[in-house]
Order: C-alpha cells, then structure tokens, then sequence
C-alpha cells in the first residue's frame, strides 16, 4: 500500500497531496472516520488514514495489473481460484471484480483491518475469509503488528505481542475448497518471501501463478536470504516472471534463471526507504503459453496507454 508522489503533478494532484499528507494526519491522530470509495463496479469503506483512494486518483493504473492478469488465467483455467494474502479490507476483491468473477479466498491477520474486510465482502459472492498471520512455519513469533497509512506489517524489533504464524498449506487444511487454487497474490509487507518459503510443497504440487510484493528493504528485516526465493522457484518449476514497479506499471520480464539482472533489480530497489519497490509475478513452465500470452497483453496495454498520452 505504499507508493511515492511524483514531482511533476498537475494542480489538482497537488491539492490531493495536501489534503491526503498535510491535512489528514492531525485528524486522524483522533479520529480515523470511514469513507466510501469506488472501486469498479463497488463501494467499500476505507478509513480515512488509508493511502489507497489517493494512490487510485493519482496513478489510475495502480493495482490494476493483477486484475488483468487474473482475467487472462481465467482463460485458461476456467474453474480458477484466487488466495488473496493480505487482503487488507478487500480492495484487491474489488479490483478483481471489475475483471472477472471467480471463488476468492482472503487471508488477513490484522484485527482491525480484518473486521472491516469482512464488512466490505459482505457486497460480494463466493468470497471466503480467513483470519490468519501467514508465515514460513507453524510456530509463535514475539513480535509487533505496525500499522501505517492502510498497510500492516509485522515489526520484530519490538516484540510486545505473541503472534502466531501458519503456513498458507496449514491455512488450506480448514479452507479445502482453495487448495487447488490456480492463482495467489501475497502482499504482506515484508512476509512475502517467507511466506512463498513455507508453501514450498505446495506451489510445487499445485503450481499456481504467484503475484507477490518485491521490496527488498522490507523483506531483508524477515528475510536475510530473499534473494533465495528466485532460486526456489526456479528449483520446483517456475520459468518465468514479469516484473512491476509500485504504480503497477509493467517494467520487464526475464527467466527466473537470469540471476544477474533480477540481482540488479533488487540492488535498484534496495535503500529506497520503501518508497519505490515492485510486484513480481512467476509463471511455472506449464503455464510457459501463458506468460507469452500476459507478455504480449501487458506491452499491447502500456502502449495503448503511453498512445492516449501523446494524443492529450
């Protein structure tokens, strides 16, 4: 949920940046009231100290990748199902929603977060809730949950709290109907790579696509060896990934055995406080039609985009 302001904004954006950064955080120090927001086809209520209705003003791309993907893995996959980690307060269903119809299933371990997800799905069918802190084994960490502009992460620099962590197949033991989901989407602010970690036999007897969150800063104070995840991967099938930076606009696509340039990227991505970071999504080689399929689609898109500009 994190994103940067670029510098050259038109003044309407400028007047959102001052509302959102200058206005917003004395109130909600004291109140943090709920508004509604569209989101395709639905409304779901935002807090007020949440980031995401700015960053869907300022970059109408923003998120929307998985949503597209998701439609073209419908293609193929007719019965698909999603596992939505960190689903937050369901603003990635709704997304999904304005592409296609499919089961969902929402992991959020934040209580706040949580009992607002289950009032914004309670618009929407075949959605199934989970809430659970995943992690990459079964086990009670001593942690802390930070909380910061709508997004969570698990802080272990202070250990306040007890939090239990679950790996995504013990989740699927109690949700058996998504355990042969075709598609997941992790955004945990941190956990992403632990979490691909502890799933490991999973992915390798499912094979799913896998869109999840690429921020080497977060990630290096769970992960020491996030880089490994590459290696997994590649190890237990994977092929492919396409890479997107934090607006959601697609950047390159490489194999997973190209270790250079996806070292490069991470060096790119690293000491950027968080503030630029990137979505990767990997494709097993069974689904090799499908990432040229995605390719394609996703230049086809950003041109067309990059054409409406020049046409302003």
């Amino acid at each position: 949920m994190r994103s940067i302001i670029k510098p050259s904004m038109r003044p309407k954006f400028l007047v959102l940046n001052f509302l959102y950064f200058i206005i917003r955080p004395p109130i909600v120090r004291f109140i943090d009231p709920l508004t509604k927001v569209k989101i395709g086809r639905h409304k779901i209520l935002f807090p007020l100290s949440h980031n995401f209705p700015l960053f869907i003003k300022l970059f109408p791309d923003y998120s929307q990748n998985v949503g597209r993907l998701a439609k073209i893995a419908l293609k193929k996959y007719p019965q698909l199902k999603l596992v939505d980690i960190g689903a937050n307060i369901g603003d990635t269903v709704a997304i999904l929603r304005r592409y296609a119809n499919f089961p969902i299933l929402c992991i959020e371990g934040n209580p706040h977060y949580f009992k607002l997800l289950k009032r914004n799905m309670l618009g929407f069918e075949d959605i199934e809730l989970a809430q659970e802190y995943l992690g990459i084994s079964n086990k009670v960490i001593k942690a802390e949950i930070v909380t910061t502009g709508g997004s969570a992460h698990i802080s272990g620099k202070s250990r306040l709290d007890s939090i239990e962590t679950k790996t995504l197949e013990e989740v699927l033991k109690t949700k058996k109907g998504f355990a042969n989901s075709k598609f997941v989407k992790i955004d945990t602010d941190g956990y992403d790579t632990l979490i691909i970690k502890g799933a490991v036999n999973w992915l390798e007897k499912v094979k799913p696509i896998i869109f999840f969150e690429y921020s080497p800063d977060l990630l290096s104070r769970n992960d020491e060896y996030r880089l490994e995840v590459f290696n997994l991967l590649r190890r237990i099938g994977y092929e492919h990934a396409a890479f997107y930076n934090n607006f959601g606009e697609y950047l390159l696509s490489t194999k997973l055995d190209n270790k250079e340039l996806i070292e490069d990227i991470t060096t790119y991505f690293s000491g950027k406080e968080n503030k630029e970071y990137c979505d990767v999504c990997v494709f097993h080689k069974n689904d090799r039609d499908l990432f040229k399929i995605v390719r394609n689609s996703e230049l086809k898109h950003f041109k067309n985009l990059k054409a409406k500009i020049k046409i302003r």
